[in-house]
């Protein structure tokens, strides 16, 4: 719960060379609007992480996504988090973001949330071994006039 007690301005002071994303979102100097939470369901009583995992604040930053944004990264599956689902289903009436995660490792690979395309980028796998190789997605810039390939 390091992370969570710091607050978002002094991890991002300590991650200088990096955005940090707490339920906010930047635009990348390729033009992608990115969002990002740290926040994630519980997932089993077994692991000792238990930060970011208040649920009436999840619902309160999945509110915060906004309808444009074109890559939504959060740590745990959206399946597992009612209100991220919801901005998922709320924002792909206006576009079709990408939403990347990890957390559940067995969920390695691609994925489909409704309309939204899911990339899984954990590497290690269900015995926290690095198993799993890296997921590459080659993401059309805004305003190209490229067809995103659907699943």
């Amino acid at each position: 719960r390091v992370m969570e007690s710091l607050g978002a301005k002094a991890c991002q002071d300590i991650l200088s060379n990096a955005v940090y994303l707490e339920n906010q979102s930047f635009v990348s100097v390729a033009g992608l609007k990115i969002w990002g939470s740290p926040h994630s369901a519980a997932n089993s009583d077994k692991s000792p992480n238990r930060a970011f995992q208040d649920t009436a604040t999840m619902a309160k930053s999945a509110d915060s996504i906004p309808a444009d944004v074109d890559i939504v990264a959060v740590h745990g599956n959206p399946a597992s988090m009612p209100p991220v689902m919801d901005a998922l289903r709320r924002i792909s009436t206006v576009s079709i973001p990408l939403v990347v995660f990890g957390h559940v490792h067995q969920m390695h690979g691609v994925h489909r949330f409704g309309k939204s395309l899911g990339l899984n980028g954990a590497l290690l796998g269900k015995r926290l071994q690095p198993v799993n190789v890296p997921v590459v997605y080659d993401m059309p810039r805004p305003g190209a006039n490229e067809q995103v390939a659907r699943l």
